[in-house]
């Protein structure tokens, strides 16, 4: 459970408010407190994570958790990619501009971002200016990697995100643009993979709250429409 420390709903989860942990920060760090659980606490060789609705799979034409990745599938795909990620998606426009142009953020972020990683991380900045002037990536935070992988790409992230708070003020902004730090991780996330070259497993995500037909009614659809 994210956000548990600021929560009233007490679920019968695993929550991010044990141990070291900045489960106070889940409305402007989303899903980044889990990572930031992960990173400091979890001992597992591999690790990742999914959302609550969307999970990686290995058909999309089925929400069913049958086509759910397994501990089998991950562990070979990792004897031979060094990450698991959603299927990149392509928009019509830049990363950037579909960042400012949706409501999400604030282009004033994204460049108080480039700076930081100028400054701090001056090797990262053409990657940083690949992606975010460019029209694909893999989005919602969702990977799967081995622990040291994961280790070293938090121990940069935050260190960016945490220089980035410092210097933003978050009181003119709507509670989803209060968003900001869960949401410009979805695009450094794609930036780390580019810079370090990581040899990547692409899957397909799929929405549990979406109403997909299951595979056993499309094929009696379809054999049905065979008889007629």
């Amino acid at each position: 459970q994210v956000g548990a420390e600021i929560s009233n709903n007490k679920l019968n989860y695993l929550k991010d408010n044990t141990g070291i942990n900045i489960s106070n920060k889940n409305r402007n760090y989303c899903e980044l407190t889990a990572y930031y659980w992960i990173w400091k606490n979890d001992k597992s060789d591999i690790v990742g994570l999914c959302h609550y609705r969307r999970y990686l799979t290995l058909l999309d034409k089925t929400n069913s958790s049958l086509f759910f990745l397994r501990k089998n599938y991950i562990t070979k795909c990792l004897k031979e990619y060094d990450i698991i990620l959603p299927e990149k998606y392509i928009i019509n426009t830049t990363i950037k501009e579909q960042y400012t142009s949706t409501g999400v953020g604030k282009v004033k972020d994204l460049d108080a971002t480039r700076n930081i990683i100028e400054s701090k991380y001056p090797e990262y900045l053409a990657a940083y200016d690949k992606i975010i002037n460019g029209n694909t990536g893999s989005f919602c935070n969702m990977l799967i990697c081995s622990k040291e992988t994961f280790d070293r790409y938090c121990e940069w992230l935050f260190d960016i995100l945490f220089e980035l708070e410092k210097i933003t003020d978050l009181s003119d902004y709507t509670p989803e643009e209060a968003r900001i730090f869960g949401y410009i991780s979805e695009r450094l996330l794609n930036v780390w993979v580019e810079h370090n070259n990581l040899k990547v497993k692409y899957c397909k995500m799929v929405n549990t709250d979406e109403k997909k037909e299951s595979i056993g009614k499309k094929i009696i659809r379809r054999i049905k429409r065979g008889l007629k």
